[in-house]
């Protein structure tokens, strides 16, 4: 019965029981700073890529807005086309 379940304290007045095969499972909590782990992480990238900058971000953020309105349009000229919905306006959702 020892090897089945697994006694967080024997000497409490409700011991907490737990699974043996869960505790052999559960991974021991990383020592190292966040700063360490985001580094390291950042260490496994490919090398190379975009350097982002203020007016890349602007130009890309403009670029997804006229994607994403050009999107929007598209749905709604399709959505016309189809007819037969007499809630043809916009819901509060699309707003």
């Amino acid at each position: 019965n020892d090897k089945v379940f697994w006694v967080g304290d024997p000497e409490s007045s409700n011991p907490m029981l737990r699974c043996q095969a869960d505790v052999d499972l559960e991974v021991a909590p990383d020592e190292r700073t966040i700063e360490e782990i985001i580094e390291e992480k950042r260490a496994a990238l490919p090398p190379g890529g975009t350097p982002v900058t203020l007016a890349s971000f602007e130009a890309w953020k403009i670029r997804k807005e006229a994607e994403r309105l050009a999107q929007v349009e598209a749905d709604s000229k399709e959505a016309a086309k189809k007819g037969g919905n007499k809630h043809a306006g916009m819901s509060g959702r699309d707003l």
